[in-house]
């Protein structure tokens, strides 16, 4: 039976449907919630090798365009990286890769994050490991915010508008709604966390011994270790900024999950501030 790839076909909800269900039995996810949210835009297109209606090798690739002090960069994340028992080691992943790089030249550069098993795949189609590190801080309580935990159901309107109007405290920020149609997915629903005075919302969880802070946003520009202060419960905690806070002080520790990149046309990745961006 013939091959063909398809890239974008998300309106597609027979080859959806396909998609979904590799995406279960290999990464116990789906990608339905998503669409259904209508947050699933061109932005995000499966590139997918069918044989006949059988799904049997997928890359996912989302185009995000990135700030980092005055410089815009376009940058392409990839994920989902699949393909059925019976054609694994057989090169349709390849097949994928080169119609993906093909079709876009003109990013700056591509990234993932690899599982320990496929640290050795990823170098076959030029994509280099890259540390990338996370902030760690001992923050002492303050009464500065006050938040409350948010209903993800209840209260989506407010969580979507904060994601969609608010400004990121990172200093590697994503531009457009790419915040919006990330960070609104049930896959956080139970991270938010709001401020009504300041209109100040955080995305953040305790683990174990310490906190992680995922993100945050404010109408008003506002300090991520002020927030974090107030968002503990301890008079004084670690905190770990997952994404790159203006952050005085700290330890710098590095991200255990490893991160791949490829550089396209002339772009030096070399000195590039690596940090986390965000995980799909």
């Amino acid at each position: 039976m013939v091959e063909e790839t398809f890239v974008g076909y998300q309106k597609d909800e027979q080859k959806r449907k396909a998609l979904n269900a590799l995406m279960e039995s290999t990464f116990h996810f789906s990608f339905e919630p998503w669409y259904q949210t209508g947050y699933w835009n061109a932005d995000y297109k499966p590139y997918s090798l069918f044989e006949g209606d059988q799904l049997i090798a997928n890359i996912g690739a989302y185009r995000m365009h990135l700030i980092l002090g005055r410089r815009h960069y376009t940058a392409l994340q990839i994920g989902a990286v699949t393909s059925i028992e019976a054609y694994r080691g057989k090169h349709r992943v390849s097949v994928l890769f080169e119609t993906l790089f093909r079709e876009n030249m003109d990013v700056d550069f591509f990234f993932l994050y690899s599982e320990e098993t496929a640290v050795n795949f990823y170098p076959r189609f030029g994509f280099v490991e890259k540390k990338a590190f996370f902030t760690e801080k001992e923050i002492t309580k303050n009464s500065e915010f006050s938040f409350r935990k948010l209903d993800y159901e209840k209260d989506f309107a407010q969580i979507e508008r904060m994601a969609k109007y608010g400004t990121s405290a990172a200093r590697l920020r994503m531009e457009n709604d790419v915040p919006l149609r990330f960070f609104c997915l049930p896959f956080y629903k139970d991270q938010y966390y709001f401020d009504e005075s300041r209109s100040v919302m955080v995305l953040a969880q305790k683990e174990k011994d310490k906190y992680i802070l995922n993100e945050i946003w404010s109408i008003n520009t506002v300090d991520a270790e002020t927030v974090a202060g107030s968002f503990i419960q301890e008079e004084q905690a670690l905190v770990s900024f997952h994404f790159l806070p203006h952050l005085s002080g700290g330890t710098l520790v590095e991200d255990t999950t490893r991160l791949f990149v490829r550089a396209n046309k002339n772009f030096d990745i070399t000195n590039f501030m690596v940090g986390p961006i965000i995980r799909t």
